[in-house]
């Protein structure tokens, strides 16, 4: 995944991240994925407000 050069607003960071973790099989499996550790950098380095999607993602999986 290319990763955008210009720095992301929280939200756009938190969208791209939660988008990400959501078709990643890696992400999908818990295992580890360098694209994520990265995008969840981005998030936090952009003054993330909201908690990390990691609950969230397993609530959806859980659900289908």
């Amino acid at each position: 995944m290319n990763l955008p050069k210009k720095p992301l607003g929280p939200e756009t960071a938190y969208r791209t991240l939660i988008g990400h973790t959501y078709t990643c099989t890696a992400c999908r499996a818990s295992t580890a994925c360098p694209t994520a550790v990265q995008l969840t950098r981005a998030w936090r380095e952009a003054g993330h407000v909201r908690s990390p999607p990691t609950a969230k993602i397993a609530w959806l999986i859980a659900r289908y």
